[in-house]
């Protein structure tokens, strides 16, 4: 009984030891996953910070480009009404031109046409004239 008390004590000592290292083992590994968690807790929170703050960038970035695009889109819309403006003066400034063209040749063939009648006229009376007969003027006598 004895050898069977020395080798059931061996064995309890095995078991032992055995039980001790793997508590040890999984106490450190339980460290280990512990610290890793909190390694990969933090990074998870710093990740999470940049990332909200390059969107808040983004943001600031998209607005600013909207204020830019809004601006730039007024000055285009008012470029093109100018442009309008300048285009439809030109064509009301060529249309009076035309009418001034168009006035000034009414204009000059009524010139024309006055001119000629009034070449006809004194034509006229010219030839008028030279059918009347000359009424001779008497002489008068001078006395000396």
């Amino acid at each position: 009984m004895s050898k069977s008390i020395s080798v059931l004590k061996k064995t309890q000592d095995m078991e032992n030891q055995v039980h001790s290292e793997t508590k040890a083992f999984l106490k450190a590994k339980a460290d280990q996953l512990t610290s890793l968690s909190e390694h990969w807790e933090n990074k998870y929170q710093e990740d999470l910070e940049a990332k909200e703050n390059e969107l808040e960038e983004l943001k600031a970035n998209r607005d600013a480009d909207l204020d830019t695009l809004t601006s730039l889109q007024e000055r285009w819309d008012q470029e093109q009404a100018e442009k309008a403006a300048r285009e439809a003066e030109e064509r009301r400034l060529i249309e009076l031109e035309k009418l001034r063209k168009e006035e000034q040749a009414a204009q000059d063939a009524a010139a024309r046409a006055i001119q000629k009648q009034w070449e006809q006229h004194k034509l006229d009376a010219a030839a008028k004239e030279k059918k009347k007969p000359k009424a001779k003027k008497a002489k008068k006598k001078k006395k000396k």
